[in-house]
């Protein structure tokens, strides 16, 4: 899985990443539940999750393109932001591939 800063975020608060088209979404959700995130809703196709702890990063999936975007919560101080996205992309990884997400 490769993280990679948004287009056009020059703040280094938004990050996104590919994921598998249509993932096993229950698996999914439960992998992320079972790492610490918050199901907050879903709408029009899209999930938004976001890490309960002392920072709340969000986590918006778009299963239908493999979209997805984690925006880093806004109290994260910004030389610290690059370092972050690091640390929760690597959680990412891992929740992914429990719920059978990554691409192929």
């Amino acid at each position: 899985m490769r993280l990679e800063r948004d287009h056009g975020c020059r703040t280094g608060l938004t990050w996104r990443c590919d994921v598998r088209a249509d993932p096993p979404m229950d698996r999914l959700i439960d992998a992320f539940e079972a790492h610490g995130f918050t199901l907050q809703g879903e709408s029009f196709g899209v999930v938004n999750l976001d890490a309960d702890g002392d920072r709340r990063h969000r986590v918006i999936l778009v299963p239908k393109t493999g979209r997805l975007q984690l925006r880093l919560d806004y109290t994260t101080p910004h030389e610290e932001r690059d370092a972050e996205a690091a640390r929760v992309g690597t959680l990412l990884a891992r929740i992914l591939e429990e719920g059978d997400a990554l691409p192929p």
